[in-house]
């Protein structure tokens, strides 16, 4: 029950810190390079599950980690988690769009610092909330 309970917090509450990063007048400002790219038609609905769908395999991932984790407390697994997380979608991610393409830096360095704070944020959740 808990595991469940946890993942949909999870999905939720990265579906409304992703809208909250992406969707402010600043982010669309510095976004705005992305122009050409970005779908007219956004599905709300279909957004939501995608989002519940990251939240359980998140919850899923973190438990079948945490054994291995760093840290000695939930919350130190759930900030390691994080920053295993972080690297992986948001640095990755941030570097390559460095490597090829235009485009500035003041975007690639909002994209790694939000992501890096909606990483650690879902962490502590996972971390304060489930023992693996």
């Amino acid at each position: 029950m808990r595991y469940m309970m946890v993942s949909w917090a999870c999905g939720i509450l990265f579906w409304i810190l992703d809208g909250v990063i992406n969707w402010n007048p600043f982010a669309r400002k510095l976004f705005q390079i992305y122009k050409s790219e970005i779908k007219v038609a956004f599905s709300l609905p279909k957004s939501f599950f995608i989002y519940l769908l990251y939240g359980f395999v998140m919850t899923s991932i973190f438990l079948v980690l945490y054994k291995a984790l760093p840290g000695k407390t939930g919350l130190m697994k759930g900030l390691s988690f994080a920053m295993i997380a972080w690297f992986f979608r948001g640095f990755m991610g941030v570097m390559s769009q460095w490597m090829l393409l235009a485009v500035p830096l003041k975007t690639l360095s909002y994209m790694a610092i939000t992501g890096l704070v909606e990483a650690l944020i879902l962490g502590i959740l996972l971390g304060l909330t489930l023992k693996g």
